[in-house]
């Protein structure tokens, strides 16, 4: 599997690259839109990349709940 520089995919979603490290830090923020965009430039189904938003939020919120 290749890696795609986040600046690679924030400029083909035409947003700025910090937007979309910010969006990284904090998925509950991804819209539908952005998530179905990301999708099809990755050529994945809309629902893997709707679960894998999810299981990173749910990750996420794990850890910050830990002391």
């Amino acid at each position: 599997m290749d890696t795609i520089p986040k600046s690679t995919i924030a400029r083909d979603l035409g947003m700025h690259h910090q937007t979309f490290t910010k969006l990284t830090a904090h998925p509950e923020r991804f819209t539908f839109k952005d998530a179905f965009r990301i999708a099809a430039l990755l050529d994945v189904e809309d629902k893997v990349m709707l679960n894998l938003i999810y299981n990173q939020y749910e990750s996420d919120k794990k850890s910050k709940k830990k002391p």
